[in-house]
């Protein structure tokens, strides 16, 4: 009997043994299993899996397009859950999935407070990673920002809690997207103004109107820039400094211009604009709360210039003529052939460069305000012969500059030029014949070249050379020193001198009662003199009328 119920106990254990082996390789098959897709074609369920297995990269964002953490994505109908990551980011492995198209079709959700959730369907293909994006819904909070009943442009409306923010336009609209369902502060804020906070309920996908009226606590200064004509000027800059900071704003397409948020107080203004002199008005007075407006500017154009250089091919020409057709603007070339045109305003000109022996050049340039125009010039020689002079010092070889050089003929009248910078002149147009070369120049001695002559179409080159003149050679008279300068003026007051005697002489023979008598003055007694004097006058014998008395009683007595 005993022995009965031992076999029967060993049936038992051994029938659950079994049981248990079984129970235990079921539930491993089991989860080695895919996750099904509750909800949809259980034919999905009933086909083996071998290979057909898919991947889901799932992305939840909310309806302005942000990643949404920790959002539970679902299969619809399942009761599994996945949670994005900081990125909002969800991995599902191992769903099943046809290889070809259409693929397998799955509805995902995503659930996260506060939010409305959405169905998305995507579609799966096997042995892939499909990546789906899921939306949630939040709420929107809108309104106006005003102040004084006009809209504010420009404020800060947001949600610091959520970081979420917006700014106002030009009319003062703003609008906050994508907000979960609760309580929120929102808040205005801009420079110059007093803050804004105001509570707002928001339901779940809500939208809830809430406007602000914020209170200046800074003035502003408005107006318009214009020309000397009464023209808008846009993009002028107006710069104020409020503090230890310097604002600058730019004029907009129609001219004007608004510096805000600047506390009360007295202002100094400045327009300015490439092109013109910058104008600056003082003393603008800012109210809290108040637009200075209609501080106007007027720019006065800069005037331009037009400058450069005049040659002929390679010839730099000094004394050039260059000017302005139809105004009194002018300049003469110097000797490296440059000039130089101011105050000139904008507009289109001809410039003319004219000079005796080259064909005069008129050219068109077009002279925006407030710029400079670099013009180079080039003149032709007139047809003819060609007479090119080169000055070179004779101590040292370097190029005279300046030296003027007079050419004069039987063909011509004279005319003069000076050197350039390379001690080179040329005198063209001219006719054959016989010519003649005065040059000067301070500090050199002049030099004259004669008998110069030139045959048709002839093209002469000619190399001279000045001497300097001494230390001592800077006599008052013209090309002598000073030692000869002095004799030739002694002869002069020598030849004047005698002329003068000569002539005296000849009036006195023409008219001796007319020249000049000459006395014998005896000097002038003192009293004594005199009184002895006439005491010898007493005693002495008496005399005839001549005076040959007493010339004869002293020769007796003798």
């Amino acid at each position: 009997m005993m022995r009965n119920r031992g076999y029967q106990m060993k049936r038992v254990l051994t029938s659950s043994a079994s049981a248990l082996v079984a129970i235990l390789f079921l539930g491993i098959m089991m989860m080695s299993q895919p996750l099904a897709n509750p909800g949809t074609d259980d034919a999905h369920i009933a086909h083996p899996l071998g290979s057909n297995t898919a991947v889901a990269n799932v992305t939840v964002i909310d309806d302005v397009g942000r990643p949404m953490a920790k959002a539970e994505v679902r299969l619809v109908g399942g009761s599994s859950f996945w949670l994005t990551d900081d990125n909002g980011t969800a991995l599902i492995n191992g769903l099943y999935a046809n290889d070809t198209a259409p693929g397998t079709s799955y509805n995902f959700t995503a659930h996260l407070t506060g939010y409305r959730s959405t169905v998305t369907q995507a579609w799966l293909f096997a042995n892939l990673t499909n990546y789906v994006v899921i939306l949630v819904e939040g709420g929107t909070i809108l309104g106006t920002v005003t102040s004084q009943g006009l809209p504010v442009n420009g404020v800060n409306v947001s949600i610091k809690t959520l970081g979420l923010s917006n700014y106002t336009g030009a009319d003062g609209r703003y609008q906050l997207d994508g907000i979960p369902a609760g309580t929120h502060d929102v808040t205005a804020v801009k420079t110059g103004y007093d803050n804004k906070t105001e509570t707002v309920v928001l339901a779940v996908g809500g939208v809830y109107l809430r406007d602000f009226s914020l209170t200046q606590q800074t003035g502003s200064i408005s107006g318009f820039v214009k020309n000397a004509a009464g023209a808008l000027l846009s993009g002028a800059n107006l710069t104020i400094k409020v503090g230890l900071s310097t604002i600058t704003v730019p004029t907009n397409v129609t001219g004007s211009y608004e510096l805000e948020d600047l506390p009360e107080g007295l202002y100094s203004v400045t327009a300015s604009l490439s092109g013109f002199y910058s104008n600056t008005t003082n003393n603008i007075p800012v109210i809290r709360g108040n637009q200075t407006e209609n501080v106007n500017f007027t720019l006065i154009q800069k005037p331009n210039r037009v400058y450069g250089v005049v040659k002929a091919r390679t010839l730099l020409l000094p004394g050039v003529n260059v000017s302005i057709v139809g105004t009194g603007h002018y300049n003469i070339s110097d000797y490296e052939g440059g000039y130089e045109i101011n105050n000139i305003s904008a507009g289109v000109y001809n410039i003319s460069a004219s000079l005796e022996g080259y064909e005069t050049n008129i050219t068109q340039v077009t002279i925006l305000p407030g710029s400079d125009v670099l013009l180079y010039l080039d003149l032709r020689e007139l047809p003819g012969s060609q007479l090119l002079v080169r000055l070179t010092a004779s101590d040292t070889s370097e190029p005279l500059v300046g030296v003027v050089i007079t050419i004069s003929g039987s063909n011509i009248d004279p005319q003069s030029q000076s050197t350039n910078i390379d001690g080179k002149f040329a005198f063209t147009g001219l006719d054959p014949g016989n010519y003649t070369l005065q040059l000067v120049k301070d500090g050199y001695k002049p030099v004259e070249v004669a008998r110069i002559t030139l045959g048709e179409g002839q093209n002469l080159t000619l190399s001279l050379t000045m001497d300097p003149l001494r230390k001592g050679d800077t006599g008052f008279i013209f090309g002598f020193d000073m030692a000869h300068s002095m004799m030739i003026l002694a002869l002069f007051l020598t030849i004047v001198i005698l002329a003068m005697a000569v002539w005296l002489r000849i009036k006195t023979f023409q008219a001796p009662e007319s020249a000049p008598a000459v006395y014998d003055e005896e000097p002038e007694k003192t009293e004594d003199e005199h009184s002895e004097a006439m005491k010898e006058l007493a005693d002495a014998p008496e005399k005839d009328a001549s005076g040959r008395g007493r010339a004869k009683k002293e020769k007796n007595g003798k």
